[in-house]
This record gives structure tokens, C-alpha cells and sequence, in this order.
């Protein structure tokens, strides 16, 4: 039998870890030290108790992203527009090596794989690199799956998976000519 709080502790699995802690040091099981010790080891101590919407928000600002280099913003000069998603992919480098937090860290994987597309993107509408869009979405693939792989992060290998995806139904023509002429 399982009350209300029980079985919501059971769906969060960072909530219920925390109470049994507590409940291991109120009851003197362990000492404050080793509970702080244990908090800090699986990093409970965070507020982060929707990673979900950190994950979500990383992958709609990179969605953002390819809206913003699809548009064609004509005003903008060229150098301009590559040094822009240059930075931004720098950034996103910078902020995978920097932050602690692994909710954080993997939305900063997430944004650089779109980051990446972006200026694959914009170079090949640039330089007018022909319209295989298909093996532009297979390399930021790859380079996401690699990515999800050293930070060992499953939210990173499915939008890695996605991209790796999105390249077979190009490749076998699923979603049309008119898409991938609209990408590069």
C-alpha cells in the first residue's frame, strides 16, 4: 500500500533519495557530515528538480537558432553572421568545459550540436556548397553522439539520435526536396 506522498516520491527519484537521507541522519544512522557528504556526491544539493524543462528550453533556444540562420538576414554581412554563430559555438564549448551542474552541461551539449548546424548551415548558403543537407545533419549527428558519449548524457544522444534520423529520411527522400532546399 502506497500513500499519495509515497508514490510521488517514487516518480522522483532525487525526492525520495533526499527524504531517506534525511531520515537516515534524523534516526543517527548517519552523521551531518556523512549526509552532507552523500548530498554532494550525487548532487542533491542543487535546485534543479526540473531537468526535463532545462533539457526542453536548451533544445527550443536551438531550434531558435536555426530559425534566426534559415531567415536570411540579408542586413547582416557575411564575416558578421559566421564571427556571430562562430561565438555562439565557442560559448556553448566554453559552457560544457566550465559548468558544474550536469543538467547545465547538457543543455550546453544540446545548444553547441545545434550551434553547429547553424553554421554548417549558414556556410553552405554562403559559399553556395550545393544542397546536401542530408550530410550535414549525418556530421552533427556523429559529432552529438561523440558528444553525448563524453559527457555521458542520454538527453544529448537522443537529440543526437534525432539529427542521425532526420539524415536517413532525407537520405531516402521522406521529407522531401523542398525541406532540404530550404536548409542549405
Amino acid at each position: 500500500y502506497l500513500s499519495t506522498q509515497g508514490f510521488k516520491l517514487l516518480l522522483n527519484k532525487k525526492s525520495l533519495l533526499k527524504s531517506e537521507i534525511a531520515r537516515l541522519a534524523n534516526e543517527g544512522l548517519i552523521n551531518k557530515g556523512q549526509e552532507k557528504a552523500i548530498l554532494d556526491f550525487y548532487h542533491l544539493d542543487e535546485n534543479s528538480d526540473s531537468p526535463l524543462l532545462v533539457i526542453f528550453a536548451y533544445f527550443f533556444i536551438g531550434l531558435s537558432i536555426l530559425t534566426f540562420v534559415a531567415y536570411n538576414w540579408q542586413e547582416i554581412p557575411n564575416f558578421a553572421k559566421t564571427l556571430l554563430l562562430l561565438a555562439m559555438l565557442f560559448a556553448t564549448h566554453l559552457g560544457i568545459f566550465y559548468c558544474k551542474n550536469p543538467f547545465f552541461k547538457q543543455g550546453f551539449g544540446i545548444l553547441s550540436s545545434f550551434a553547429l548546424l547553424a553554421n554548417l548551415a549558414l556556410l553552405s548558403q554562403i559559399y553556395h556548397l550545393g544542397e546536401n543537407t542530408a550530410l550535414a545533419f549525418l556530421s552533427v549527428g556523429c559529432v552529438t553522439l561523440i558528444l553525448a558519449l563524453a559527457l555521458k548524457s542520454f538527453a544529448v544522444f537522443i537529440v543526437g539520435y534525432l539529427f542521425t534520423g532526420v539524415w536517413c529520411l532525407l537520405s531516402l527522400g521522406w521529407l522531401g526536396s523542398e525541406y532540404s532546399q530550404s536548409i542549405s
